[in-house]
């Protein structure tokens, strides 16, 4: 958000940057350690405004995902949203994060493969394993309450940053 705010103040930079190192230590969150994986997500939700539930974020399977040029963006399907069927265009920067997964997952890329935590055919399980090490990236940036607005942030505030960047 640099330069609407400075550079030290710059939570989303923070809350980038936290994920990485934690990447790179190999912190473990119960029994799962964190991986690049969390900092895709992060960059993928404020890329594509899709809502952390079961039937979007941990819904999406790479058949419902088509790489688009003209603009350099995602084309993603929400078979069975909050809002129903849909189809929601990304921002440019989901299209590399994309080709990350891929990349990462080279087992679990087939198109009833699932974009996030594939390994986890339960959702409602790879969304916990998700919001646990959400959880602990915010306790770690010190971002966990809001003292201005008296609320927690969650996995869902990035779909809010994600709307202010937009705008």
């Amino acid at each position: 958000f640099y330069p609407l705010v400075s550079k030290e103040a710059d939570a989303y930079k923070r809350l980038l940057d936290t994920a990485k190192k934690m990447a790179e230590e190999g912190v473990k969150v119960r029994a799962t350690v964190v991986t690049d994986a969390l900092y895709d997500l992060i960059l993928f939700l404020t890329h594509s405004f899709v809502r952390p539930i079961d039937t979007e974020l941990y819904g999406l399977k790479h058949k419902h995902v088509s790489v688009r040029d003209d603009p350099k963006s995602l084309l993603l399907t929400i078979p069975n949203g909050k809002t129903g069927f849909r189809h929601t265009n990304t921002m440019s920067g989901a299209v590399s994060v994309y080709k990350r997964i891929v990349e990462r997952n080279t087992e679990l890329n087939g198109p009833d493969d699932y974009l996030f935590f594939p390994s986890y055919r339960n959702r409602a399980s790879a969304k916990r394993i998700a919001q646990r090490l959400f959880n602990e990236l915010l306790k770690r940036c010190d971002l966990k309450g809001n003292p201005v607005f008296e609320y927690s942030h969650s996995l869902y505030s990035l779909r809010h940053t994600a709307i202010c960047m937009r705008l």
